[in-house]
């Protein structure tokens, strides 16, 4: 993902509903920006691929969103911060997001 300057990422569970993001919500990833606190971000954890918003808890970075919160070894953990939302329309099929492209956006994770 950090080659291309964009890249869309689908949210698949409802880490956040609170903030009206539902399943479906196709994200736009900017991989060039560092990220700051507050940012909603996409970061890596082990194996899973975690959204949440960027700060810090107990002295560690840390990545909370509805589910809880995760603790990242490092800012490289961050593959992107967000720059737009997108929640999906009721009613509507979701349509694949590697058909879904702007210039220079690489591929999201697969949904």
């Amino acid at each position: 993902m950090r080659s291309q300057p964009t890249s869309w990422f689908r949210l698949e569970g409802t880490e956040f509903s609170s903030r009206g993001w539902p399943p479906g919500t196709e994200l736009l990833l900017d991989t060039r920006l560092r990220p700051k606190r507050g940012d909603v971000v996409v970061a890596q954890h082990g194996a899973a691929l975690r959204v949440g918003v960027f700060g810090s808890e107990a002295g560690r970075l840390a990545v909370r969103n509805d589910l809880g919160s995760v603790w990242l070894s490092s800012a490289r953990d961050v593959l992107g911060v967000v720059t737009i939302a997108e929640p999906p329309l009721h009613g509507m099929p979701l349509r694949p997001t590697r058909q879904r492209r702007s210039r220079n956006a690489g591929s999201g994770s697969p949904a």
